[in-house]
């Protein structure tokens, strides 16, 4: 069949050119002589013409919008319900969509509640049903690395391209297309707000660098020197004088795989439908998408700090953690042997000062360090400021301050260190506990308080650095339900544990 008259047979069965344009550019890139083709030279202008006038910002939101993922995905909720969620489309969210989810009030809430973020991400669930990523032929090229592949492959991508924009009617049509396309059916457009919801209960994620894994397990090197300088004569031969840093290479980062999967019933949504109710299933009553990206935020929270992939064996009540050949290494047992146990004389401010000067001794930097601890331990710290500070009568100017320890610590580094409170309601959750013969005396039971230089950790991904959702439709997999399916891959990193402590300290409970 010629070229033309294939273009022509599809676009009287769909009705619409558009469709037989984005079929013409699909085919027309990967036929040698489809220049030469009838009517090639139009369609393919028709074609650009096109794509310019979707791809470009038509008034002033959609140019504070372009190149911001959470930007773009407000706006498009403000378009698809003005009423509900138009306030998303000011220009006070769109400048800064982050900034604004993150602003607190005085007493240190979210301005933008739990409540309302969960509210929002089951909206733009609802808004952007349908219209999971496709990729273009180009892209998907791209991806495969510039191997060539048949011309039905490609009007095959085009075809499922055509049927996200409305091409040809029916949805059961697109989600057919989608299902066989692999990854064509994950939800990036919530991506940026899903990763807002983790990071309220990890905000530690922010500030830890992520980098892509190379394989199933992340090979990295571990820098154990940086080498060292020397005095030669200005005319000597310096040939002798290299000490380069030194490395051991490591291959114990497993990339862990966190999934938190939801389902509506197909039996609900008929039942909710003809009973005359109204809710919404996808929002934060049913779908709780809020609530699985707390799930992965706290799994990824307890692998970070307590993993353990590599020590087989081992159980909660161990230092090195409760092995599991799913999981990853986390500090405790990266850091083993750069902790040291609390003196019995020392206070807290004083242990944590010492873990700042090792750090520095070691050649860290100790303008950036986070300090994780439980808020057992955080009480025991606000203790020992209340015995220095004072608080004076503040009633005009806000509620009182009784955490002292709200704005960090500036520590004997000369610089504030910031305090993390790491939530705990399992022994195998956030920092845990286990037993260890503190100071060498007696087993006692023990936590850790983490002193850490972010900037000498990683988070090793593989297919995003961030949380992602995937959208299964009704029917997929013999499930009669849609299922939606957060998930994270990802693998605790520590590049430099001579930057990094860990202390022992007798737990602390409230």
């Amino acid at each position: 069949m010629e070229l033309e008259e294939f273009l022509n047979q599809l676009k009287d069965v769909t009705g619409k050119l558009e469709i037989g344009e984005r079929v013409a550019k699909a085919a027309i890139s990967i036929s040698s002589d489809a220049s030469n083709a009838p009517g090639a030279a139009e369609l393919l202008t028709k074609t650009a013409q096109l794509q310019a006038q979707q791809n470009a910002p038509n008034d002033a939101y959609d140019q504070k919008a372009a190149g911001n993922k959470m930007a773009e995905g407000f706006l498009k909720l403000a378009r698809f319900n003005n009423k509900g969620w138009g306030y998303l489309g000011s220009d006070r969210v769109l400048e800064n969509p982050r900034d604004w989810l993150r602003a607190k009030n005085i007493d240190g809430t979210f301005k933008v509640s739990d409540a309302e973020l969960n509210a929002i991400i089951g909206a733009q669930l609802q808004a952007g049903k349908g219209n999971q990523d496709c990729p273009t032929f180009a892209e998907w090229k791209a991806m495969d690395r510039g191997t060539e592949v048949n011309q039905g492959d490609a009007i095959s991508r085009a075809m499922q391209r055509s049927a996200k924009i409305g091409g040809f009617g029916e949805m059961q049509i697109q989600r057919a297309l989608d299902t066989t396309s692999g990854a064509a059916l994950v939800r990036t457009d919530i991506e940026p707000t899903i990763y807002e919801a983790v990071l309220r209960e990890f905000p530690a994620l922010e500030v830890i660098p992520k980098v892509a894994a190379n394989g199933l397990k992340h090979t990295y090197d571990v820098r154990t020197g940086f080498g060292a300088a020397t005095l030669i004569a200005d005319m000597g031969d310096f040939s002798s004088a290299f000490v380069n840093s030194t490395f051991v290479r490591q291959e114990n980062a497993n990339i862990a795989t966190i999934i938190s999967p939801r389902a509506i019933s197909l039996k609900v949504q008929y039942a909710t439908r003809q009973s005359g109710m109204n809710f919404d299933l996808s929002g934060d009553n049913n779908l709780e998408l809020m609530g699985a990206a707390w799930a992965i935020a706290r799994l990824a929270q307890a692998i970070f700090l307590q993993g353990n992939y590599s020590t087989a064996a081992k159980t909660k009540d161990d230092e090195e953690g409760a092995y599991n050949a799913l999981s990853s290494d986390g500090l405790r047992l990266l850091l083993r042997s750069n902790g040291f146990d609390k003196a019995d004389g020392d206070s807290y401010i004083r242990t944590i000062n010492r873990a700042v000067g090792q750090i520095a001794n070691a050649g860290g930097s100790v303008r950036n360090l986070l300090i994780q601890l439980s808020y057992g331990a955080r009480l025991a710290v606000n203790d020992e400021l209340q015995n220095i500070l004072r608080i004076m009568n503040n009633a005009t100017g806000g509620p009182v301050n009784t955490n002292l320890s709200a704005n960090g610590l500036v520590t004997i580094g000369d610089w504030p260190s910031r305090m993390q409170d790491i939530p705990s309601d399992a022994q195998t959750t956030g920092l845990g506990y286990y037993t260890y013969a503190l100071n060498g005396g007696a087993a006692v039971t023990v936590e850790d308080i983490n002193v850490i230089d972010p900037l000498g950790l990683a988070a090793a991904w593989l297919g995003s650095p961030t949380p992602t959702t995937l959208e299964l439709p009704v029917g997929f997999g013999y499930n009669l339900s849609n299922v939606w399916i957060p998930f994270w891959m990802y693998g605790p990193v520590c590049h430099i544990p001579n930057f990094q402590r860990k202390i022992r300290i007798p737990r602390q409970e409230i």
